[in-house]
């Protein structure tokens, strides 16, 4: 969210990808606090027996390393 401001495609890219959908969505606990983080585990352990969540989950983080680190090259 930091580069946003900056560089909105990033923001863009992200979003339409449907792992925005699956993760960021419905798999967000804006509740801080321990609070938060079981409510986030819970949602992990939910997603993970939906077959490939987990393979998708890893793409879309290779996605956001790779925007974030060709935004620091830059």
């Amino acid at each position: 969210m930091a580069h946003a401001a900056t560089e909105p495609e990033i923001l863009r890219t992200l979003m339409a990808d449907e792992m925005w959908d699956q993760w960021v969505r419905v798999g967000y606990a804006p509740v801080l606090g321990i609070g938060g983080e079981a409510a986030v585990a819970m949602s992990v352990l939910q997603h993970l027996v939906m077959p490939g969540w987990a393979e998708g989950l890893e793409r879309y983080q290779i996605l956001m390393d790779t925007l974030l680190a060709q935004s620091a090259a830059v």
